[in-house]
């Protein structure tokens, strides 16, 4: 393996993403603050995570969560970042990613978010959560305040699903699942 940086990253933010997903925190349902709505129910939570027409259904301060966090993640400027990397480190990078990002990560990730009764409805978002984490960790010593927040909330054992407002002065939704 070359001495890269980027490489040596890759191995090092999957260490820690290792460590939150298997801290008694994780999905704990434990989250609390002052800022944002609390969610305990499962079902609101899912519709709230997943529902194009939420606007629709419970006024339109409230966002469609996937387009909204999907604004908030550049993943164009981290591929751009990815393809300027020279090609030998580019296909080893690769190599990393495949291993430690597709096969080990997502599996320790679900097997997890399985035993903790995470509802399989939300295990998609997870993953895409702490994708885009993993990316801006490899590429940036700071991850954007939007996503450190998203990381700081899944530390604290809650599950980001919706926001209510206009941003940044709305209000995230945060589903605190009970473990089964």
């Amino acid at each position: 393996m070359s001495a890269h940086p980027i490489l040596k990253r890759v191995e090092d933010v999957f260490q820690q993403l290792i460590v939150l997903i298997h801290s008694p925190e994780f999905l704990a349902g434990n989250y609390h603050d002052h800022k944002n709505i609390i969610i305990e129910n499962e079902k609101d939570a899912i519709e709230f995570s997943t529902d194009q027409d939420i606007d629709l259904n419970y006024g339109e301060e409230y966002t469609y969560w996937i387009d909204f966090i999907e604004d908030r993640g550049d993943m164009c400027s981290i591929w751009a970042l990815e393809s300027e990397l020279e090609h030998s480190v580019q296909e080893e990078y690769n190599v990393l990613l495949k291993h430690y990002l597709e096969d080990e990560f997502s599996r320790k990730l679900f097997e997890s978010a399985d035993l903790k009764g995470f509802p399989n409805e939300l295990q998609g978002h997870l993953h895409s959560y702490l994708f885009v984490i993993f990316n801006y960790k490899i590429f940036f010593d700071e991850i954007p305040p939007f996503w450190q927040e998203i990381l700081l909330i899944l530390e604290q054992g809650g599950f980001p699903t919706g926001w209510k407002g206009a941003f940044p002065k709305g209000e995230m939704l945060i589903y605190n699942h009970k473990t089964k």
